[in-house]
């Protein structure tokens, strides 16, 4: 192709390319820019709204480990994440959650009437469990025995199963 001859002073434009340092493959598509995220707050969920709040999020659940708290309001709730909230992070990040678990110590309940055996245990997070009576000297109602030791760390809202005293029934036959 032959180009006009132009005089001298005529303008000419020349527009210049510049090709990207590494071009992929022509097979292979261009990587997705992938914007960075705000890591949300997952501290007081249940690990379900955790996890939910974390895959809508574009991230992943990683592991998760239980921890014991000594607040029963913590119990079964997020108490730590493994990124913190706010912090910047790539999409399809892998987050670590520890989730509270809820320790209790049982009370010495050993010769204590039902009522405030009852009320001892309420006040520590525990439940009463069965409830068994015993012939003997005792006071009715006094507790005998108790089926978790005094000391001992337990699930807040677990059961403590008691054996009671109780009188020796009248009117049984006599040989």
């Amino acid at each position: 192709m032959r180009h006009p001859t132009r005089s001298l002073g005529t303008r000419v434009n020349i527009v210049l390319a510049q090709a990207p340092a590494e071009l992929p493959p022509p097979d292979k598509p261009l990587p997705p820019q992938v914007a960075p995220l705000e890591m949300p707050n997952l501290v007081g969920l249940t690990p379900r709204e955790a996890v939910d709040r974390l895959v809508n999020a574009g991230l992943r659940p990683g592991r998760s480990e239980r921890r014991s708290v000594s607040d029963a309001a913590q119990s079964a709730k997020v108490i730590e994440q493994s990124v913190s909230a706010g912090a910047t992070i790539e999409k399809g990040a892998s987050i670590d959650l520890v989730v509270g678990s809820w320790a209790t110590v049982v009370p010495q309940l050993i010769g204590l009437p039902m009522s405030e055996a009852r009320d001892t245990l309420k006040r520590s997070g525990l439940r009463l469990g069965r409830r068994s009576p015993e012939v003997s000297k005792r006071e009715p109602g006094t507790i005998l025995s108790q089926s978790v030791p005094a000391g001992t760390r337990l699930a807040g809202g677990s059961r403590v199963d008691l054996l009671y005293a109780a009188r020796a029934r009248q009117g049984g036959t006599r040989r």
